[in-house]
């Protein structure tokens, strides 16, 4: 019996982490792809265009002082990284704030896949019943990742409180 109660989500700022693989059988075991679809794999990047467009709007508030549209992320974005910033397609280096940045700029995105990840896992409780396991009420949602580099440290927290927020206590 398949368990279609599982979903996965894949947020990454390097575009090409989703395409390797770290097994010695590539992406399959035992005769199983386990691959993520790419309904499942989030590429939290930016590209330099939007790297410029972001500098250019925290530097602009910082001059003239009045708001735009990066006022949210300006409050905590180190003002020292704006001129050592470039796109963010290759990882986020092991800079927190990067990873934040990233989560920040691909919110939306973000969210949207979790959502639809979400969905995945809905419906199947007759045949799970009819298979004679037993259903717990609720949503279980699992965080993993790495704190050593960028991406995984600068997100954890925000993906945690935005999961909070959009979930509570189911």
């Amino acid at each position: 019996t398949e368990l279609p109660i599982v979903s996965f989500v894949h947020i990454d700022t390097d575009k090409t982490a989703t395409q390797s693989a770290s097994l010695k059988t590539g992406n399959t075991y035992r005769g199983v792809d386990l691959s993520f679809r790419d309904s499942e794999k989030v590429n939290a990047i930016l590209t330099s265009a939007e790297v410029t467009n972001f500098v250019r709007g925290v530097e602009q508030r910082s001059k003239f002082g009045h708001s735009g549209p990066f006022d949210h992320i300006s409050r905590w974005f180190p003002p020292q990284l704006l001129g050592n910033i470039r796109a963010v397609e290759e990882g986020a280096k092991g800079i927190r704030p990067v990873g934040r940045l990233a989560f920040f700029h691909n919110y939306q995105k973000i969210k949207t896949v979790i959502e639809t990840a979400e969905r995945r896992t809905k419906g199947h409780e007759a045949s799970l019943l009819q298979a004679g396991l037993k259903l717990e009420p609720g949503l279980n949602i699992f965080v993993i990742g790495s704190l050593c580099g960028g991406t995984g440290s600068g997100m954890f927290l925000d993906v945690a409180y935005s999961l909070r927020k959009s979930y509570g206590d189911k």
